[in-house]
């Protein structure tokens, strides 16, 4: 499944998918943030289970923030899927 941007300004439309191949694409998206999520959490358990010496500077240095930050300034996985999202619900409203 390919999506094609084209911009418009500072907008842009997203091409060559329907809606439900989108929404699909969209889905498979989250499912993929959420096993990150998962799996640094697993991996923070075991830093600071096994490797207590390391718990404090991977925490310091938001090492287990694996698709976020904490710098509304970053482009991450994440504020990719939100965009989308946000491209989404604008592309496919219906009209009026």
């Amino acid at each position: 499944m390919k999506f094609n941007w084209i911009g418009i300004g500072n907008e842009h439309i997203i091409k060559g998918a329907n809606m439900r191949d989108k929404k699909i694409a969209l889905t498979k998206l989250k499912d993929i943030l959420k096993q990150i999520d998962d799996l640094a959490s697993d991996a923070e358990e075991i830093v600071n289970e096994h490797f207590k010496e390391f718990s404090v500077k991977a925490d310091s240095y938001g090492v287990f923030q694996l698709g976020w930050s904490s710098n509304p300034y970053d482009t991450t996985l994440s504020t990719i899927v939100e965009e989308i999202e946000d491209e989404l619900e604008v592309a496919f409203e219906p009209a009026e």
